[in-house]
């Protein structure tokens, strides 16, 4: 693997599990009981990784930082669509026994996600476009006319 590649994969990571965190965060106005807190490190570890797991088969981590367009993020939010219904599909079938998470958590994870890691890549491109910029300012481009060339 590249090594942007890594990056972006453990980067994703954390902003995965600082999104799942906030989505608790925010359900419970700041105060997260003890239970949801144990069941959240419990299972944020294994979450996140499949989150990265469906961005890694959905080819999240092929995209060009340099070229990141609309397409790219409708594939984001796919991607982020389809771990988070894998993840609520957890949560309401296993609601009671093993992963009692609330429902609005999963959707409020969703959100931050898809927020966080969108916007991962656009800072990404803005500072790959920023140094350009500065190299383009240390190297000036001379401007020349021909005339008469065929």
């Amino acid at each position: 693997m590249k090594r942007i590649t890594l990056i972006n994969l453990f980067s994703d990571f954390l902003l995965f599990v600082i999104s799942l965190y906030l989505a608790l965060w925010l359900r419970f106005n700041g105060l997260i009981p003890e239970n949801y807190l144990i069941i959240f490190f419990q299972t944020v570890f294994l979450i996140s990784l499949f989150k990265c797991a469906v961005y890694f088969f959905m080819g999240i981590y092929r995209i060009m930082i340099h070229f990141v367009q609309t397409h790219d993020v409708v594939r984001l939010i796919q991607a982020n669509l389809i771990s988070s219904l894998f993840f609520g599909l957890a949560v309401f079938s296993l609601k009671s026994q093993v992963f009692p998470y609330p429902r609005s958590a999963v959707i409020i994870d969703f959100m931050l996600s898809t927020i966080f890691t969108t916007g991962l890549r656009y800072i990404e491109k803005y500072i790959l476009h920023s140094g350009s910029r500065a190299i383009n300012k240390a190297h000036p481009v001379i401007k020349a006319l021909i005339i008469g060339a065929g």
